[in-house]
């Protein structure tokens, strides 16, 4: 059964499934709580507080929950008590305002996970220079919430992963434990929608899916993710939770490829790609606006769809678009490379030698967040084919290449005289005055059109 529920209608319709399901849910639910001997002393366990987990417990706190936030780097735990963190602006709010009361624990002691009602699982789920899933972080996750979990909880697992994760990482090992989902304890799929710096979006105003194991597991995460959201959608399944995800991202993949392409087809045919894409954006149905680049960073992006991918191979399922997709992605940063040395040698300059300096080097523009950044591979790039290559990002004062290399932001680039400057993240309020008529410029962001002698890339 699918449906989709506002928080307006929780209270009366508790999301559509069968009310009489529902309400024999929530009476398994309280019977199990009470057979548990347990008095929570938490509503929710946060497990991961990263850019996913901690606005999730911030979300939760804010609808009133009490919350255990536990995360394994004491650094990260002792950043977040200071305050010294990367949050959009309402939530650094919230952290201000509750960080220091009783209803906001923050500790790297996994014991606490037993004391909450609610676990949600918020890990990061990277991939290896191979493309391949690396599963340790979820894994170790997955196991340690099973170790400490006590009947009458619900279990939420929210990390990006593969169709099945969620059965054989959580559900099975339960069941080995002899804790049966859906009756001791309960289980759902939801997966993170959270947009790192996007303002536009809060926590509550973005639909959660979930994917229960049983529906008395959907039931009991509608009561707690309803209280943070003002919309719902139920799934039959984890496994069509877990989809939803790679689907959701897939498909940003597939079209910010399709748009690099028209990208390099527009300058090849002399024409003004962001032009035609925002012509073609007047359209009212039937397009959805995506944008060129330098390549895609973040984790969502480059990483997810190719989970679905290393699922696929496993199972001897071709899926060509998508493979081809990413393929292109994963090559973008090296087009920036062979753009510049072409420029460059236009003029008159070898790369070997050339000041280079890259502008901005977080993955997308107001964030303090280089995951996946596309301008960590270009700089090595640069740096390994003998450039003098430099960057420039107040949110990033160094960056460590992956040769091990320390590179730090100049701090007056007017001063660096560079032989090419390429634009790869513009900051809000960013000053690219410095930048003079003559200078070479790169600007692989199509975005910086105040700059009349910019190439695009």
């Amino acid at each position: 059964m699918e449906l989709t529920t506002t928080r307006q209608q929780l209270s009366e319709q508790r999301a559509r499934l069968s009310l009489s399901a529902l309400e024999a849910a929530a009476g398994r639910a309280g019977e199990a709580t009470a057979a548990s001997g347990h008095a929570f002393d938490y509503d929710v366990a946060i497990l991961g507080l990263g850019y996913v987990g901690l606005p999730t417990a911030l979300a939760y706190r804010a609808a009133g929950h009490r919350i255990a936030g536990i995360d394994v780097s004491a650094q990260r735990v002792d950043a977040i008590r200071r305050g010294d963190v990367d949050l959009i602006p309402s939530d650094r709010v919230l952290l201000e305002s509750h960080r220091d009361s009783d209803g906001l624990l923050l500790t790297t002691d996994p014991s606490q996970l037993q004391r909450a009602a609610a676990v949600i699982i918020c890990v990061p789920t990277p991939v290896s220079e191979d493309l391949s899933p690396q599963l340790d972080i979820l894994r170790n996750a997955c196991l340690t919430v099973v170790t400490n979990a006590v009947t009458g909880q619900l279990i939420v697992l929210t990390s990006t992963t593969y169709v099945g994760c969620t059965e054989e990482l959580v559900v099975q090992p339960l069941r080995d434990r002899g804790l049966k989902p859906g009756e001791d304890v309960h289980v759902v799929f939801s997966p993170e929608r959270i947009d790192p710096g996007n303002v536009q979006f809060g926590h509550e105003a973005v639909p959660r899916v979930i994917g229960g194991v049983s529906p008395a597991c959907a039931a009991r995460a509608v009561d707690l993710l309803g209280s943070a959201v003002e919309q719902i959608h139920v799934v039959s399944s984890p496994g069509h939770a877990e989809m939803t995800k790679l689907l959701e991202n897939t498909f940003r993949a597939v079209n910010i490829a399709l748009a690099n392409e028209f990208a390099d087809i527009c300058r090849e045919l002399e024409l003004d790609v962001s032009a035609v894409i925002d012509a073609a954006a007047t359209k009212p149905y039937g397009f959805m606006k995506f944008t060129p680049g330098p390549g895609v960073g973040g984790h969502c992006i480059p990483c997810d769809p190719h989970y679905l991918l290393w699922q696929l191979r496993r199972q001897r399922v071709a899926a060509p678009m998508i493979t081809q997709a990413m393929h292109e992605i994963s090559h973008r940063p090296g087009r920036v490379v062979d753009r510049a040395k072409d420029l460059l040698a236009e003029n008159g300059i070898p790369l070997n030698g050339a000041r280079v300096l890259i502008v901005g080097v977080a993955y997308k523009p107001n964030v303090a967040d280089a995951r996946e950044s596309p301008a960590i591979e270009i700089l090595q790039r640069f740096w390994s084919a003998g450039a003098l290559s430099r960057y420039y990002d107040p949110l990033f004062p160094s960056v460590t290449l992956p040769d091990g290399h320390t590179l730090t932001s100049v701090a007056n680039p007017g001063a660096h005289e560079p032989d090419i400057v390429v634009l790869h993240t513009l900051h809000r309020n960013v000053d690219l005055s410095w930048i003079g008529p003559k200078t070479l410029v790169l600007d692989a962001t199509y975005a910086a059109t105040d700059i009349a002698h910019r190439s695009v890339l």
